[in-house]
């Protein structure tokens, strides 16, 4: 063959995959959805690809109380498949909340995706629980593992 016709066939190629990114999207060529980011009260979070939110367990603004202490709270449920993931994050106030406070929560100081924190273990369900910015943050999960995938540190 030719090189001239084996360049514009090089060049319909191109083109042709070209227009095939453009109309379906690059994820879907790939097969999968790609992650996003959601922003709960001021933090952002990852949800990673194929977790769906389920709105019917999310929560803005919430008022609740321990004790004599009143806090409000914005809460997100994602769910893929069996798995669920919970993320809470509590603004209390004129108390805030510090490393030492989380840790009378209770749980095993660790680290996941770059975050100090503390992870307990309780009736088939893990909960990661950290201080930023003076809120508490607790993501929940059946699955540990996933529970890094949600973070951005």
């Amino acid at each position: 063959m030719n090189k001239r016709i084996i360049a514009i066939l090089s060049l319909l190629i191109v083109v042709a995959g070209a227009s095939a990114v453009s109309a379906f999207g690059f994820d879907d060529l790939m097969g999968g959805d790609s992650n996003e980011t959601v922003t709960i009260n001021g933090f952002d979070f990852n949800v990673p690809a194929g977790f769906e939110e389920d709105a019917n367990y999310s929560k803005e603004n919430e008022s609740a109380s321990v004790g004599v202490i009143d806090y409000t709270y914005d809460q997100k449920l994602f769910e893929k498949g069996p798995v669920a993931v919970s993320i809470l994050v509590a603004d209390y106030g004129e108390n805030k909340v510090t490393d030492d406070v989380v840790a009378a929560i209770g749980g095993n100081q660790t680290t996941i995706a770059g975050i100090d924190g503390y992870l307990d273990y309780n009736n088939g369900i893990y909960s990661f629980n950290y201080a930023k910015n003076d809120k508490l943050v607790t993501i929940t999960s059946s699955d540990e593992d996933v529970i890094s995938d949600f973070i951005i540190a």
